[in-house]
């Protein structure tokens, strides 16, 4: 290929549709093209935090080579509202990679950002790895204090009843233990929970603004296989989990909130033992987060595993939507944003 080649990059629109989700057939592990349109519109279309795409795309004349995405969030911060950008989706065509179309979607991005966001705002990248660590700290982000990583719980008699019984189905189920009522549901209760929720200060911590729409979007509107556990005390809710179904044998959690610890792990015991789940993961985001559910039960993932599985993940990093950000930038009203347990991300480890 001819290395004078210049190869254009701009922001998606409409017409970009079908040429994205072709290309990102390459990297989204799902059997059939109606589960990859599905999974865009759900994650680019539907977004209600957002009032554009935030797509970038890089072309070779009329050629998709590259993509380089991201889901934007609200955030709470003492009373305020500032957005978040996550980076998701990024692939360049087998044929083009280490050809600078990673760094030009970057550049494209960065720029964008310059000209769009004049406010309070941040880049948190979960999803970094090896690979693309030196070319994101080339552009301006910055490791925080913490790496992304799973807790896990293991059942081995699930494992064996498992094995034994293929044919086994989740179903809804309700179980009265005591005086609470213990169930598993495919509905969430999305007014219970925003009840149960909406008596506690999230000052002092960085939080996604959990509204109505966004639990709509997540977790109606979403694609995926999810179960919605509850606990209710007289009739309230007092804890809830959430749990995505990634194979029959693992799940992961999405969500979860609880006053006490105590009801959590009464509750993950419950769904554990309910689904016959052999295994129910987590990412975790802090050392506090880690602290906590330690308390639940889960163990922090064996290098070896982490390996075999590869989970190995590099730091989390940030990037402040100032073009050249000084000291200062990281700080959002005496917060460095830099520091993980300063966020709370999609798990409400309250206490």
């Amino acid at each position: 290929m001819d290395e004078k080649v210049i190869f254009k990059v701009r922001k998606f629109t409409d017409q970009d549709t079908l040429k994205v989700i072709e290309l990102l057939s390459n990297i989204w592990d799902l059997p059939t093209k109606v589960e990859i349109e599905s999974k865009f519109f759900w994650q680019y279309k539907s977004n209600p935090f957002q009032s554009e795409e935030n797509i970038y795309l890089a072309f070779d004349n009329e050629k998709l080579i590259g993509i380089r995405a991201f889901v934007p969030l609200d955030a709470n911060f003492f009373g305020k509202i500032f957005e978040i950008l996550c980076p998701s989706d990024a692939i360049v065509h087998p044929e083009y990679r280490k050809k600078g179309v990673f760094s030009l979607l970057n550049n494209s991005f960065i720029a964008d950002l310059n000209s769009r966001f004049v406010s309070t705002g941040c880049v948190l990248n979960l999803s970094s790895n090896e690979a693309s660590l030196k070319g994101n700290l080339n552009k301006g982000w910055v490791k925080t204090n913490c790496k992304r990583t799973y807790v896990y719980r293991f059942s081995m008699f699930n494992s064996i009843y498992r094995l034994l019984n293929k044919s086994y189905k989740n179903e809804n189920k309700i179980k009265k233990i005591k005086n609470r009522l213990f169930s598993v549901s495919k509905k969430i209760n999305i007014n219970s929970i925003l009840d149960l929720r909406k008596n506690i200060v999230w000052d002092n911590y960085i939080s996604v603004n959990r509204n109505f729409n966004y639990y709509e979007w997540r977790y109606i509107k979403n694609p995926s296989d999810f179960y919605f556990g509850y606990i209710y005390e007289n009739d309230k809710l007092i804890s809830f989990m959430i749990l995505k179904k990634i194979s029959v044998n693992q799940f992961e959690v999405e969500e979860y909130f609880s006053l006490e610890p105590e009801n959590l792990k009464c509750l993950l015991n419950f769904l554990q033992r309910e689904l016959k789940i052999p295994i129910i993961k987590m990412k975790v985001f802090s050392e506090r987060q880690i602290k906590y559910t330690n308390k639940l039960g889960m163990k922090l993932y064996p290098i070896i595993l982490e390996k075999l599985t590869g989970k190995i993940r590099a730091p989390i990093l940030v990037r402040s939507f100032k073009e050249n950000p000084c000291e200062n930038d990281y700080f959002f009203y005496g917060k460095d944003i830099r520091d993980m347990n300063n966020w709370f991300l999609y798990n409400s480890d309250y206490n």
